[in-house]
């Protein structure tokens, strides 16, 4: 889309259109590719098998807003006098759902009636206390509705929720009206208790729980609510943490629900979950998103959206720190643009952590320290870093946003409470609601150089009693880079990494190992001299290197981290090269190379630091990923269906499988010169030049692992300065590959197999069309062609009439001879046509003969006379038929009269 220059006004924008959904089985499903259905397995296991379960009246004093217990009994005695609620029991319910013989949904409508109830008696109660008391939000059963929203699949069901009565849409929608972002609490209810009830109940509220926090960026914690028959529990989700209710009656305990209605239905927005420093706005049509940020000296500063997420993978759980990164310029009051791009990143990081922003000035401070002290400049070396703008944690309220501080009364779980085993299954997918175009559309950055770090301190262990709190951060860079992986020109890509060494060496003197080095986090930048740097960002991980970390820290160091495709073997394998191959002349393993990527090494428990070779050694992985992924343009154009399968890829695979684990060809792949020599002659000719001096930097990458680990002591390993010749030895063959790699465009085989789909999805679309085209021609061709048949024939009946077949019939097998009679005059008005072949006879027929043939039969001579007469008539007709006058169809020729005898 395109927005007006700095400092242009910006014209009233359009109101956005919305798309409504189909809502159940039978309807027809509008599913795209990728499906947030086929993500629910992964959604569910990003939660731990066991949560923290807490009593209701624990949960409703210390998790939602703040309500006078005496408020709450004043409400329920005024119910009690109003007969909603009688003998300490729902009047709606005077039996158990599963009791009432009723379907789900009108079973449980009341629900909708015990909310009204309730808000109708606690308005004045509440506004009595707090005079600026008011609804906030209204349950609403809404079992057979499906919502508007601004993402993909977002069009699954609720079968009730707690509705914002002032929505959030820009511009707002009528109340009758659903939209997702405006549901602050989802329902779930299901008429029986069983255990595939209950896991199915959970996989629906918790799936869609977690989609919601996807669909809306403004979105800190939620709350939802399960029933299953009159089993009832409360859930909090949030990004630091979930837990439920034990479960208490919805019959016979009508307190509790009560409480939680008041508590959530009078609620400020913040206090529901919502972030109000994140505003969404409609322009040109679409829907962006403005984030408030504060700078150092207190002044705010608004940042606008101004196209798709650049990275929104992480936000799709609930758990985790939610991370996204957006394209944005910041705007003044009026919504005008008043800078260039910038890159804005909002996400969760545990409590105490240092926020890049610190960890990046860190680095620089100790790496020019380091260089004055050996009399280096060191006035270039922010080069190799982002520049951050703006690094805040946001506050809302006066307070930083944490998981310490989402409402004043918040507590986390008690060390003593139980826990709660989550079993979930997958039973359906969500049906499509989207409005037509927003910067949160989908899911962005899902991509294997993307994945996220996968130590498990990216989610809490929530099994135990272990809770990581998180703050909340926000983050400005000045450039907006491009990621490796989006790059397709190998001397690009291969100028990056050498000068991403460099920054590699910056940290090493900084003492910092960085841990997470992928083609996402290296960025391509051209500075404004014209030369290519590569910005090394994503400084969450990054550490001091052998700093004692302590127990309240967000990673222990046996945990992994970083992206699995780039990880060194010896953080992959979690053991050292040493233990693993035989070093010498000749590296090779210790056991035969298996070709089948199923043979992993074991994982032995042995304390494997990630150390700054680690590092290097990530660069060397990248180099890899982009030659056994890429091929030349021309091989790509034989490449003709999106099903193919390349031999170079398949072994792409087998080295770079999907999972956290080292498999043998991976190990081969850095450690066997036969097995990389072999894998070099796979690819193209023209890669094949690239690929040797690969080698060359495998061989010096060995080389180094060698004498650092031989032998493989404590004291060798935590030399700092042992590790200084690395740079220097790695340096050479990546500045020769950033000379001699191919110049031009490659192609990734994912892009062209995604090309791929796309023309054949095109092209059975065309298909389609075509043949739907085709048979509309062959129906309209056959309708003109019956047309034209019956026009033909309405012009034959007007222009002849047939004949009386039966009398025709009677007078040809009856007659033995034929009366020539004048034409009647019907037959002579008519002009009725007869085939000329005919034969008439003369007038002469003897009478006599007649008399006698009638006194012989004298029951058939009145049959007999007619028959003479027509025959007589159909001949003389004839006469005066034209030669080429057609004859009636089915008429057939009168029957030849008998000859006169020579006697007579």
């Amino acid at each position: 889309m395109n927005f007006p220059a700095v400092g242009e006004s910006q014209p009233p924008p359009p109101p956005p259109t919305y798309a409504n959904s189909p809502r159940k089985n039978c309807s027809t499903k509008i599913m795209p590719d990728s499906h947030f259905g086929e993500l629910r397995p992964y959604l569910m296991k990003t939660l731990p098998a066991k949560i923290p379960e807490v009593s209701a009246e624990w949960f409703l004093q210390h998790v939602v807003s703040k309500v006078d217990d005496r408020d709450v009994k004043e409400v329920m005695a005024k119910l009690n006098q109003d007969g909603i609620i009688v003998g300490g029991r729902w009047s709606y319910y005077s039996q158990d759902p599963s009791d009432m013989k009723q379907d789900e949904d009108s079973a449980y409508k009341y629900i909708e009636d015990i909310s009204n109830a309730v808000l109708a008696v606690a308005a004045p109660v509440l506004k009595r206390r707090d005079s600026k008391k008011r609804i906030t939000a209204r349950t609403r059963c809404i079992p057979r509705r499906v919502a508007k929203s601004e993402s993909e699949n977002s069009g699954y069901k609720h079968d009730a929720g707690t509705i914002l009565e002032k929505t959030t849409a820009s511009p707002p929608l009528h109340l009758a009206d659903l939209y997702n972002p405006d549901n602050a609490i989802n329902w779930e209810f299901k008429l029986k208790r069983d255990a595939e009830s209950v896991n199915e109940n959970r996989q629906q509220f918790l799936g869609n729980a977690a989609h919601m926090m996807f669909n809306d960026p403004s979105r800190r914690f939620r709350y939802s609510v399960s029933i299953e028959d009159t089993d009832v529990r409360f859930w909090f989700l949030s990004r630091s943490i979930c837990f439920a209710t034990k479960i208490f009656n919805l019959a016979t305990t009508p307190e509790p629900l009560i409480h939680f209605l008041m508590a959530v239905s009078f609620a400020s927005r913040a206090e529901l979950g919502y972030d109000p420093t994140v505003k969404r706005v409609a322009i040109n049509n679409e829907i962006a998103y403005e984030y408030t940020v504060v700078g150092k000296q207190g002044k705010k500063h608004v940042f606008r959206t101004v196209e798709h997420a650049l990275f929104s993978h992480q936000s799709h759980r609930i758990l985790g720190r939610a991370t996204r990164i957006w394209k944005v310029r910041e705007v003044n009051a009026k919504g005008e643009f008043i800078s260039p791009e910038h890159v804005l990143k909002d996400y969760w990081m545990s409590q105490n952590s240092k926020t890049e922003g610190n960890i990046q000035a860190e680095i620089l401070e100790a790496a020019r320290k380091a260089r004055a002290e050996k009399g280096v400049s060191s006035d270039d070396i922010s080069k190799h870093f982002m520049h951050i703008l703006h690094d805040t944690v946001v506050r809302i309220g006066g307070k930083q946003d944490s998981s310490l501080s989402y409402l004043p009364n918040f507590h986390m779980p008690p060390e003593t409470c139980g826990t709660l085993v989550l079993q979930l299954n997958i039973t359906r997918n969500p049906t499509k609601a989207q409005i037509s175009k927003s910067h949160n559309g989908s899911i962005a950055g899902n991509h294997p150089a993307m994945t996220p770090p996968s130590g498990n301190g990216d989610w809490p262990m929530l099994a135990g009693r272990y809770y990581e709190h998180r703050k909340h951060c926000r983050l400005v860079f000045e450039e907006v880079g491009t990621p490796l992986y989006k790059l397709r020109n190998h001397r690009t890509i291969f100028k990056s990494l050498s000068f991403a060494l460099d920054g590699l060496k910056v940290l090493h003197e900084a003492r910092f190992v960085h841990r997470d080095i992928s083609t996402g986090n290296l960025l391509f930048w051209i500075a404004k001299n014209g030369e290519i740097q590569c910005k090394i960002s994503d400084l969450e991980y990054a550490r001091p290197y052998l700093k004692e970390i302590k127990d309240d820290d967000d990673t222990p160091p046996v945990f992994r981290t970083g992206t699995p495709a780039y990880m060194a073997v010896e953080v992959l394998s979690q053991n050292h090269l040493a233990n693993l191959i035989n070093f010498g002349p000749r590296a090779k393993p210790k056991r035969r190379a298996d070709p089948s990527a199923s043979n992993r090494l074991p994982t032995p428990v042995v304390d494997v630091l990630h150390n700054y070779a680690h590092d290097v050694e990530g660069l060397w992985w990248i180099g890899m990923w982009t030659l056994l992924y890429t091929t030349t343009p021309q091989l790509a154009e034989q490449l003709v269906n999106s099903k193919f399968s390349n031999e170079q890829e398949l072994h792409a695979n087998k080295i770079f499988p999907p999972i956290i684990s080292c498999s043998q060809d991976r190990q081969s792949c850095l450690t066997g010169d036969r097995f990389f020599d072999i894998l070099v002659g796979r690819l193209p000719l023209e890669f094949q030049l690239a690929g040797d001096i690969m080698g060359e930097a495998r061989v010096a990458l060995m080389d180094f692992y060698e004498q650092l680990e031989s032998p493989l002591t404590k004291d060798r390993l935590q030399d700092h300065d042992r590790f200084a010749s690395l740079y220097e030895t790695m340096t050479p063959p990546l500045a020769s590959l950033a000379s001699e790699a191919l110049d031009a465009d490659q192609v990734w085989f994912d892009d062209r197999r995604k090309e791929l789909e796309a023309q054949e999805l095109a092209q059975a679309a065309a298909d389609k069309k075509a043949a739907k085209e085709a048979a509309k021609e062959a129906a309209q061709q056959e309708e003109a062609a019956g047309q034209k048949r019956a026009s033909t024939k309405r012009k034959q009946g007007e222009d002849a009439q047939p004949e009386d077949q039966n009398a025709d019939t009677r007078a040809s097998k009856k007659s033995r001879t034929s009366k020539v009679a004048k034409p009647s005059a019907s037959a002579s008005a008519n002009n009725i046509a007869e085939p000329s072949t005919s034969r008439t006879t003369k007038s002469s027929t003897r009478v006599p003969n007649a008399k006698a043939s009638s006194s012989a039969t004298p029951a058939a001579a009145p049959t007999k006379k007619a028959s003479t007469r027509t025959s007589a008539a159909k001949a003389s007709s004839s006469k005066n038929t034209s030669p080429g006058q057609r004859s009636p169809k089915n008429t057939r020729a009168p029957a030849k009269p008998r000859k006169r005898r020579d006697s007579d």
